[in-house]
């Protein structure tokens, strides 16, 4: 999972075994939640607000190598 946003700067996290996962967003800024595949490629991608508990971001099936 990886925050970008020009006033909260660009973090990483992991989810838990739920795929729950947590970030600190600032009041009135929107950053973009990225979830990224195995190759750091983003699968999935949504707005974040201060606030917001409910966001939900889905991953492509995994591929094998």
């Amino acid at each position: 999972m990886e925050i970008n946003g020009a006033q909260n700067g660009n973090r990483r996290t992991t989810t838990d075994a739920a795929g729950r996962f947590s970030f600190k967003v600032l009041d009135k800024s929107v950053p973009l939640v990225f979830l990224r595949d195995l190759d750091d490629n983003p699968q999935d991608t949504q707005a974040a607000v201060a606030g917001n508990e409910d966001i939900i971001l889905k991953a492509a099936p995994l591929k094998r190598r």
